[in-house]
This record gives C-alpha cells, sequence and structure tokens, in this order.
C-alpha cells in the first residue's frame, strides 16, 4: 500500500504477496532479477532497472504504465488492461529480449523498444486494434512481422525478426467474378466450367493488408444448369484449402 514505492537492493526482487502501489514505482536490482509475477496492482508508472545477465519480468491484474526501463537481460511485462509506454525500454537478450503482452497496447508517446542483439514481440488481445475508440497505438515502432490469430504462451511465434501478434482473426473472401467468362462445349454435364486465376477474387485486408491467394485453386467449376444457355451461374468449391498470406 502506501502512495509510492521505491526499492534498490543488490540482489534479487521477488515477492510473496500482491504489491498495491497508488502512486510511482522504482525497482532497481544491481546484479540481481525481478520477478512480479502475481496479480500486482500498480497504479502509477513502473520504472525497473537491473544488470548483469538477469531476467525481469511483471504481471500487473490491471492498466500498466511502464516508465524508463533498463535491462540486464530478457524483458517480460503482462498486463490484463492496457499496456502504456511513459519511457523508453531496453533489454539485452538474444532470441526474445522484451515480451509485452496486454489487451492493449498504447504508445502515444512514441517512445522506443531498444531489443539490442535480441527482438521484441508485441501481443495485443485487443479485439479492433486497428479502428473503434481504443485501437492499440504503436507510435512509430516498426515491426518485421505481423501475426493474427495469436495467443500469447499459447501460439507459437511464426515471424522472424520484431512482431506484433494480434489474438484477432480477420476474415477474407474469396469469390468467383464473370470475366473470363467460363465456357465449354456442350456436353449435358453439370460439371467442367473452366476456372482460371483470374476468375478468383478476394477481398481487401485490414490495416493496410495486402492479401494474396498462394497455392492451387479450383481449376473446375459447377454450372448451375447443365442446358446451353448464357449467364449461368457458376460456383467452386474446395476453396478453404487454399493458404493465404497477408502481408503489410
Amino acid at each position: 500500500g502506501g502512495s509510492d514505492l521505491n526499492i534498490d537492493v543488490n540482489g534479487n526482487i521477488t515477492q510473496t504477496g500482491i504489491f498495491t502501489v497508488s502512486g510511482a514505482t522504482g525497482l532497481t536490482a544491481n546484479n540481481g532479477a525481478i520477478s512480479l509475477s502475481q496479480n500486482n496492482q500498480f497504479t502509477g508508472i513502473v520504472t525497473l532497472t537491473n544488470s548483469g545477465a538477469n531476467d525481469v519480468n511483471i504481471n500487473n491484474a490491471i492498466d500498466l504504465t511502464l516508465g524508463v526501463t533498463n535491462i540486464g537481460k530478457k524483458f517480460t511485462a503482462t498486463t490484463s488492461g492496457t499496456l502504456t509506454l511513459a519511457g523508453n525500454i531496453s533489454a539485452n537478450n538474444t532470441g526474445d529480449s522484451i515480451v509485452l503482452s496486454s489487451a492493449r497496447f498504447d504508445n502515444s508517446g512514441a517512445y522506443t523498444l531498444s531489443p539490442n542483439a535480441g527482438r521484441y514481440l508485441i501481443w495485443s488481445s485487443n479485439p479492433n486494434p486497428f479502428g473503434g475508440a481504443t485501437p492499440d497505438i504503436l507510435g512509430g515502432i516498426t515491426y518485421d512481422f505481423k501475426q493474427y490469430n495469436a495467443t500469447y504462451n499459447v501460439t507459437p511465434v511464426q515471424g522472424a525478426g520484431n512482431g506484433v501478434l494480434y489474438t484477432l482473426s480477420p476474415q477474407v473472401t474469396i469469390s468467383l467474378i464473370a470475366n473470363p467468362v467460363a465456357t465449354k462445349v456442350y456436353d449435358g454435364l453439370l460439371t467442367g466450367a473452366p476456372l482460371v486465376t483470374s476468375n478468383y477474387e478476394v477481398s481487401s485486408g485490414i490495416d493496410g493488408d495486402l492479401v494474396t491467394i498462394i497455392g492451387t485453386l479450383p481449376t473446375s467449376g459447377v454450372y448451375a444448369s447443365k442446358n446451353v444457355g448464357t449467364n449461368i451461374q457458376v460456383t467452386a468449391s474446395g476453396l478453404t484449402n487454399s493458404n493465404i498470406s497477408a502481408t503489410n
């Protein structure tokens, strides 16, 4: 409890109970690790510093605001609320160096993430990270890949380098268009409507994603009528087996 909390020790900072701090929190572990994995309630800005090859992790049950943070090895911050940056963050691990997971990411202040030899991963479970009243704000942070339908600590990371991972699973629609016209010599059968790649159209992606169809599409469709005629509807099946990639 209390208004502010400042801890500066030579060694590790751990916990046996939940921290509830209404004011600012400053944590420094000289040559030690910081492990605060319980459902803490830090209300004010939290700044963390340590040295040596030691990890730091912090979890908050409410919105978490991170101030200037300098970590000797890997830094992990998780919250079930909004994670707001109020200072630059630096860590020094190889592989995953900075890992941030929240229900919403807010970098309105345009602070930086410096993973040094490693990478940073930003996980967001925001149901509408690109629009609405509470979108995610990267604030100038760039990334090497973006991954959808990704749940923190559950879904394997598929991309290389710095990444932003969303639980959002966007849907696209693949449809047939009339040109070029699917024609064949009459044989009395419903099947056999010839289809080519240009007969297929894919809906646009979100967040400026360029969506393309990869793989083999059905080259034959089914006519709605086996009789001779024009403007006969054609349908295709098996599209669920096509792979779709989205890039930004």
